[in-house]
C-alpha cells in the first residue's frame, strides 16, 4: 500500500514537471526554440527533428521525466522496467485526467459566454420589439386620426358660404 502512494506521488511529479514544461507560458520561448529547430532540421532529415518533439508532447516527454525521476530517486520497487511503466502509465492518466478537466471547463465558459450573449440578444430584440411595437400603435392611431379626418370632412363641408360666417 505504502508503495501505491509514492507511484501517486511521483507520477504526480512527473505529470507537474511535464506538463508545465509542454503546455504552459513558462516555457514558450523553449517550445519556439524546439519548434524551430523542428523545422530547420526536418527539412534535412525527419530523424533529426525527433528528439525536438518531446518539448511540444506532454506524453513524449514525461516518458523521459520518468527515466530522470526514477534515476535520480532510485525508487523501483517493482524492478526499474516496470516500475517506469506504472509510473509513465499513471503520470500520463493524470494529465489526461487534468487536460479532460481543463477542456470541460473550456466548454463551460464558452456556453455560458454563448448564453450570456443570446440573453442579451435576446433583451435587445424585446427591446427593439417594443420600440417597434410603441412605433406600430402611433401608426395606428395616426391612420385612425387621418380616417377621423376623413370622415368629418365628408360630414361637414369644407367651404362654409358668408351666409353662415358669424357676425
Amino acid at each position: 500500500m505504502a508503495h501505491l502512494a509514492d507511484v501517486l506521488l511521483y507520477a504526480l511529479f512527473v505529470s507537474v514537471v511535464s506538463w508545465t514544461v509542454t503546455h504552459e507560458e513558462v516555457f514558450v520561448e523553449l517550445r519556439g526554440w524546439a519548434e524551430e529547430k523542428m523545422d530547420a532540421y526536418g527539412e534535412i532529415s525527419p530523424w533529426l527533428a525527433k528528439p525536438f518533439y518531446p518539448l511540444m508532447c506532454h506524453f513524449c516527454f514525461s516518458f523521459w521525466v520518468t527515466l530522470a525521476t526514477l534515476a535520480y530517486f532510485r525508487f523501483h520497487p517493482f524492478g526499474y522496467v516496470l516500475t517506469h511503466g506504472v509510473l509513465w502509465a499513471t503520470s500520463n492518466a493524470l494529465m489526461t485526467t487534468y487536460e479532460t478537466f481543463r477542456m470541460k471547463i473550456a466548454e463551460r465558459r464558452v456556453a455560458m459566454q454563448h448564453n450570456t450573449v443570446a440573453i442579451q440578444q435576446a433583451k435587445s430584440v424585446a427591446e427593439m420589439s417594443q420600440i417597434q411595437l410603441k412605433q406600430a400603435r402611433k401608426m395606428i392611431r395616426m391612420q385612425e386620426l387621418n380616417e377621423k379626418m376623413t370622415i368629418a370632412e365628408q360630414i361637414v363641408p369644407v367651404e362654409l358660404g358668408d351666409e353662415h360666417a358669424p357676425n
